[in-house]
């Protein structure tokens, strides 16, 4: 989508209502391995932090 703006990360940050940080956190993840824009939407690759996902 940076191809789009033409690289201007402030516009697509305003465009996905994000941060431009979070933009730039992620612009060079050109394989999508961390993230991915599905409908306007960023979704991102989380880690599983405390108990999550464990049965007792």
């Amino acid at each position: 989508m940076l191809v789009k703006h033409h690289g201007n990360m402030t516009a697509l940050a305003s465009e996905l209502g994000i941060n431009r940080h979070t933009v730039r956190k992620f612009h060079r993840d050109t394989r999508c391995e961390m993230h991915v824009i599905y409908n306007g939407v960023l979704m991102t690759k989380s880690k599983m932090k405390g108990n999550q996902g464990k049965s007792e």
